[in-house]
């Protein structure tokens, strides 16, 4: 089949298979020359042109059925990536912060400072996820003024991870719930790596005070983690928090306690998704085609959030470098087939593989085996990226351990562990009854 991988959508076959030049093999072994004639006049001229038709008979069955089995969860596909805050382009209706608050500095100052120590900024640590799991907890780090003589004390610095933006994801999960909307592991990759600085406000020299002190002023001893430290970078997603208030109402019960209001959101886009953040007000909310009704106690409303996410192709705007991380996954054939199957059928090692291939980890890592044991590895395990999903029917210690094997495509580049670790998050709400473990080779 000609350009097999560019037409075909599912790789339904295990390879392609050239039955023409197959066909040629066999006639060369013919040795008489008018036989060998006839053979390949009959064969190439009748039997491979019947092949070829059907062969796009079965294609045009595969695009239709493909067409058929809707991809679901696609209105909720989250991207995320950073960029320097002074990049931030306020037009790129594609891209948003994760928290707005990263754009006002002395909001963000006055939020973060407590009674004891005051908020000086925030930095990116590009280090792997080994010395990430180290950095998960408070450190602390000597600094000096850098237009101080060089006998001038040290004093110390708290570095503490920037808990606001993975809250959002916690968040975000519980919004999913009450929307009554299926779950899928978002790649926290840049989000679990920046981290807060702060400074004792007993140590600020005279005239100084919170406001004033900035990052620039100090000269942290990183020592060797020097060169993975970026200030002045914020995250963003694809993902943005619109305000709405009531239009109309009607009443949901017979006795009028309840009131269902259907949610009329400006510039709504179907293949976009939409949740409703639910407050004390709101007791249900339901999704229905092309609407989205919320059951309150209250006749009217003011200020409800809307979460939007944004699925148009996300736009690189100047000076927007970073890789773009996504939990998409690759829309495929196998894939929305997969999908609409039943969920308990048997796995097989190619179904196991096509799925975590599937997710946008491709230019990092490669699925290579996988191992069924019933210990866990000597080296300390990493925290998963859907830390905040508990319990479960089978308690964790309880599960037999299933290894995933993966191959790194980009062996120094500090995301590279990350991609494993969500792959494997990703995967873990598929296989409840084992406990996934993935392991660089």
């Amino acid at each position: 089949m000609k350009c097999w991988k560019d037409n075909n959508l599912s790789a339904i076959f295990e390879y392609p298979f050239d039955f023409e030049r197959y066909i040629e093999e066999r006639v060369r072994e013919i040795d008489n020359l008018d036989e060998r004639r006839l053979a390949k006049e009959i064969l190439l001229n009748g039997l491979v042109q019947a092949i070829h038709i059907m062969e796009k008979k079965y294609q045009a069955l595969e695009q239709r059925i493909y067409e058929e089995l809707e991809p679901t969860g696609k209105q909720y596909e989250i991207v995320t990536t950073i960029i320097m805050k002074e990049h931030y382009d306020a037009t790129n209706w594609t891209l948003f912060p994760v928290k707005d608050m990263d754009l006002l500095e002395n909001t963000l100052k006055k939020n973060l400072s407590t009674e004891e120590e005051a908020y000086l900024g925030t930095v990116f640590l590009k280090i792997g996820e080994k010395d990430l799991e180290d950095w998960k907890h408070e450190h602390q780090i000597f600094a000096v003024w850098k237009d101080e003589t060089k006998n001038d004390i040290p004093f110390t610095l708290s570095i503490k991870p920037a808990r606001r933006y993975l809250e959002e994801i916690e968040q975000m999960y519980q919004t999913f719930q009450d929307n009554m909307i299926p779950w899928k592991t978002v790649h926290v990759g840049y989000l679990e790596r920046f981290f807060d600085v702060f400074i004792g406000k007993g140590i600020f020299r005279e005239g100084e005070n919170e406001t004033s002190v900035d990052l620039s002023e100090l000269e942290i001893q990183w020592d060797k983690m020097s060169g993975d430290v970026v200030y002045g970078m914020i995250p963003l997603w694809n993902v943005e928090r619109v305000s709405f208030d009531s239009e109309r109402f009607k009443e949901a019960t017979i006795e009028g306690i309840y009131y269902e209001h259907e949610i009329n959101i400006d510039d709504w886009v179907e293949t976009d998704g939409y949740l409703i953040e639910k407050n004390k007000d709101i007791l249900e909310v339901r999704h229905e085609r092309k609407k989205i009704v919320v059951t309150s106690t209250q006749e009217e409303f003011h200020g409800w959030k809307v979460l939007h996410f944004t699925q148009k192709e996300t736009i690189r705007s100047l000076d927007y470098q970073e890789d773009f991380l996504t939990n998409r996954r690759r829309d495929t054939f196998l894939g929305r087939f997969s999908a609409c199957a039943d969920s308990n059928s048997p796995m097989t090692k190619a179904e196991l593989f096509r799925r975590i291939m599937d997710l946008d980890i491709r230019d990092y890592i490669e699925i290579t085996g996988y191992e069924i044991c019933d210990s866990l590895p000597e080296e300390p395990l990493t925290e998963g990226m859907n830390w905040f999903m508990k319990g479960g029917l089978i308690p964790v210690n309880c599960r037999r351990i299933l290894l995933l094997y993966f191959k790194p495509l980009q062996p120094d580049h500090y995301l590279t562990d990350s991609m494993i670790n969500f792959a494997v998050s990703s995967l873990q709400m598929d296989f409840v009854e084992y406990r996934l473990v993935g392991v660089r080779l």
